[in-house]
C-alpha cells in the first residue's frame, strides 16, 4: 500500500513540475512558432494526458492549477479557466476512468473531446456573450487553427506522459520501505 501511495506522490509531483515548466514555456515570447497567427495552448495539451491517466479527482485538481496559470499569463477574467477546466477535467477524467482503456486510441477520443468542450465554451464565453462583432471570423480564424496546434501537443504530451507513467507503474525495483 505504501509502495502505491509513494509512486502516486512521484507522479504527481512530476505532473507538477511539468505543469510548472509548460508554463513558463508557453509564457515566453517566440519560443514556440506561431501558425496562422495562433500559439498552442501547452497547458490544455499537458492536461489532457494527466486526465485519462488519473481520473476524476486528481485531474480536477490539477485543472484548477492549469486554469490558474492560464488565468494569470492571459489575463481573462480570473477564475474563468480555473472553474473550466477543473469541471471539464473532472467529468472527463471520471468517464475516462470507468470506461476507456490506456491506449493510444482512448487517449486520440479523450483530446479530441476535451479539447472540443474548452474551445467551444471558450468561444463561446469570450466571443458571443461579448457580442463580439466578427463571431464567424474569430471562429475560423482563432479558435479552429488554436484547437488544432493544441491537438498536435497533446499528442506529443501523451507520449511524454505515458512513458512515465506506464514506468512508475510497472516499477519491481521501486523499493518504499
Amino acid at each position: 500500500m505504501k509502495k502505491k501511495h509513494n509512486i502516486h506522490i512521484i507522479r504527481y509531483v512530476i505532473y507538477l513540475l511539468e505543469i510548472l515548466f509548460f508554463s513558463a514555456v508557453s509564457s515566453a515570447p517566440n519560443l514556440i512558432p506561431d501558425i496562422m497567427g495562433r500559439k498552442p495552448n501547452l497547458m490544455v495539451a499537458l492536461l489532457c494526458g494527466i486526465v485519462l491517466f488519473e481520473g476524476g479527482q486528481p485531474s480536477a485538481v490539477f485543472g484548477i492549477i492549469c486554469g490558474f496559470l492560464i488565468d494569470i499569463n492571459t489575463g481573462v477574467f480570473l477564475g474563468f479557466h480555473t472553474s473550466l477546466l477543473c469541471f471539464l477535467s473532472y467529468f472527463v477524467g471520471t468517464f475516462s476512468k470507468y470506461y476507456l482503456q490506456k491506449n493510444m486510441i482512448s487517449f486520440f477520443i479523450v483530446s479530441t473531446v476535451f479539447l472540443a468542450l474548452f474551445s467551444h465554451v471558450q468561444f463561446f464565453v469570450l466571443y458571443i456573450l461579448q457580442k463580439y462583432s466578427h463571431v464567424y471570423y474569430a471562429y475560423l480564424s482563432r479558435c479552429i487553427p488554436a484547437t488544432l496546434y493544441t491537438w498536435v501537443f497533446s499528442q506529443l504530451f501523451y507520449i511524454l506522459n505515458s512513458v512515465f507513467t506506464f514506468k512508475l507503474r510497472d516499477a519491481k525495483h521501486f523499493n518504499c520501505n
